[in-house]
């Protein structure tokens, strides 16, 4: 299995991914200790923060830097830094964005998980006209000038 066959994946070293992965909901949510994969607990979202179900994420040349090694990450680490999804829970102090929001983002990495908890003020709300895809796919390549 491989990245292109999976929305989701999980990466297992600084180099490679875990061949033995697979794109179940039980491995999505997993960070890797060497060539080991550990569960992550999600909780609640902090002070500024929401909890995303996430249904789409970008690949980008530098999700593959990542992925290769070629710009090495300090582990545990969850590669993709773009993505799309749905507003599960949102924690104090968080203006612009409530749960059933759909959204999408450009960083912080962790794109490639299924759920997670990320700042609300990185989140863009999706009009109805742009599907979890188009918007995931669009959000890094869009803020690069290209001259």
């Amino acid at each position: 299995m491989n990245l292109w066959n999976c929305r989701f994946s999980v990466t297992t070293s600084k180099k490679f991914r875990n061949p033995d992965a697979s794109c179940d909901s039980n491995s999505a949510n997993r960070r890797s200790r060497g060539s080991e994969l550990a569960p992550i607990e999600i909780g609640e979202p902090g002070s500024g923060q929401v909890r995303l179900r996430q249904t789409a994420a970008g690949l980008n040349y530098i999700d593959v830097y990542h992925r290769t090694g070629y710009y090495s990450q300090p582990l545990p680490f969850i590669p993709g830094l773009e993505g799309a999804g749905t507003v599960e829970a949102v924690g104090q102090d968080v203006r612009g964005v409530k749960v059933g929001d759909r959204v999408a983002y450009a960083g912080p990495a962790g794109g490639y998980s299924e759920v997670r908890l990320i700042e609300a003020d990185r989140l863009v709300r999706l009009p109805d006209a742009i599907s979890f895809d188009q918007a995931a796919a669009m959000m890094l390549q869009g803020m690069t000038l290209r001259c």
